[in-house]
């Protein structure tokens, strides 16, 4: 039977504070101390003496753990606390053996004072001292008061944020956003912790499931479709907690994209169909529908890709989310036609494969007519390797070489999982057909297998 865990005192020192504030993180995140090791390569043992405040944390503890346990930078932000009580200057992992002994003999100090408070904590010896304890009480109680409500300010700013992250996620290196939308995150979880009022737990159950979400679209992108549907399925709970339909849809829509990616079409194709049920007049119908068109014409139901088209085409020049989100949120007309695109190439046959053409040229045109930074960086390469293919179909080769050239010139950071795997698919392929033994084939080739020497920036850890 194992050990009760051992009370701590974050106001005797910084050390204390430090050590309670990773407890409090790691049992937030459902960690035990072994699997916290595990993830910032120590042992378990040595998270543990650091929460009690036997053990000094280094530096670069305090940064693994932050971003193990995705607290925004918290821990990082008190080290130097930790370091000035101390006495001491720079990382202390370059004298471990010497913290060690330094910090019990400073913790056995602590515990041998005897004289306390009326509330129990250690009366302090020193006016320094003193000014240390009353500024961790107001830390402690800050926490306390911003777990317990959030200023309407301070959640316009959240929204605020997540509208800016979804705009620059359409044409951004996600590497540039990453790390912020984690933190943006971790500040929601934070604030989910306090107790609210119904509406304000509506609404940070409603930032959490799209930040969520957009972890689970930046998972996806590097390729790591598990993760991504983890994510996803918990931005899923988070939008039923907030009852919010137009969240919903939005995470079937995610959900059937990952299961396309994934080689499971035919749940991609029951997701889309269920998100159908959550729509509003706004642009994820025109999603969903597109979403289903796509997985089923991966199925080789023709039927059922032509009929999702046209219900897609049907919904005309719907507005973007009816929360006026916007960015990753939206489903454009230029993404509608890159979508259509890659539906009829799949379908094949020369009608099907000229208006491909037709709808893949169209997204890119309506593409360019937008402001730079609302291009969509990944469905403008969509659509240029959809052309490849469909000129390769029509013998067009010198038309499929100029897109393939633009396609596979793109630098590393721009590069996602999709795309990746489009150019390696398409380059296996072409390279066993006759074409490739002419001068343009030939430069396709190898510009292909060059492609794939250099990885991209995006990949899963």
């Amino acid at each position: 039977m194992g050990q009760a865990p051992r009370d701590l005192a974050p106001t005797r020192s910084g050390m204390h504070f430090f050590g309670a504030e990773l407890r409090h993180w790691r049992v937030l995140r459902g960690l035990s101390q072994d699997e916290l090791g595990r993830l910032t390569h120590d042992s378990g043992s040595a998270i543990g003496k650091v929460e009690k405040a036997v053990r000094r944390p280094s530096l670069r503890l305090a940064r693994e753990c932050d971003q193990a346990l995705n607290t925004g930078g918290v821990l990082q932000r008190l080290w130097p606390l930790v370091e000035k009580e101390l006495g001491r200057k720079g990382d202390p992992d370059s004298q471990a053996d010497t913290a060690t002994a330094d910090t019990g003999r400073a913790a056995s100090v602590l515990d041998d004072r005897a004289n306390r408070t009326h509330d129990g904590r250690a009366q302090p010896s020193s006016l320094g001292e003193a000014i240390w304890a009353d500024a961790v009480e107001s830390a402690r109680y800050a926490r306390h008061l911003t777990g317990a409500t959030i200023h309407p300010i301070a959640l316009d700013d959240i929204h605020a944020q997540i509208r800016w992250l979804a705009r620059c996620y359409v044409s951004r290196p996600l590497v540039e956003l990453l790390d912020q939308i984690r933190q943006l995150r971790a500040q929601v979880f934070f604030h989910l912790d306090g107790g609210h009022e119904y509406r304000q737990y509506r609404d940070l159950h409603m930032a959490a499931g799209r930040l969520t979400g957009l972890l689970a679209h930046a998972a996806l992108d590097c390729g790591d479709y598990a993760s991504a549907d983890v994510h996803a399925r918990t931005a899923w709970l988070f939008a039923e907690y907030a009852d919010h339909h137009g969240t919903r849809a939005w995470v079937r829509s995610l959900q059937s994209l990952i299961a396309y990616w994934d080689s499971r079409p035919r749940e991609a194709v029951e997701f889309a169909r269920d998100g159908i049920r959550f729509v509003s007049p706004d642009a994820n119908e025109v999603r969903l529908r597109s979403l289903e068109a796509r997985a089923c014409a991966a199925l080789h139901d023709h039927d059922g890709a032509l009929d999702a088209l046209t219900a897609a085409e049907s919904c005309g020049e719907r507005p973007d989310d009816t929360e006026g989100v916007g960015g990753v949120f939206t489903f454009p007309p230029a993404k509608r036609a890159a979508y259509a695109g890659t539906t009829l190439l799949a379908l094949g046959g020369r009608e099907h494969v000229e208006h491909a053409v037709t709808e893949s040229t169209r997204a890119l045109t309506t593409y360019a007519a937008l402001a730079a930074g609302d291009r969509s960086t990944g469905d403008m390469l969509a659509a240029r390797m959809d052309l490849v293919r469909a000129h390769v179909a029509q013998r067009h080769l010198d038309a499929a070489h100029t897109q393939f050239m633009q396609v596979t010139a793109v630098p590393p950071h721009r590069r996602t999982a999709s795309i990746v795997r489009r150019v390696l698919v398409f380059t296996h392929e072409f390279a066993q057909t006759p074409d490739a033994a002419s001068s343009l084939g030939g430069d396709m080739v190898e510009a292909g297998r060059s492609f794939q020497l250099t990885a991209p920036a995006l990949r899963p850890r």
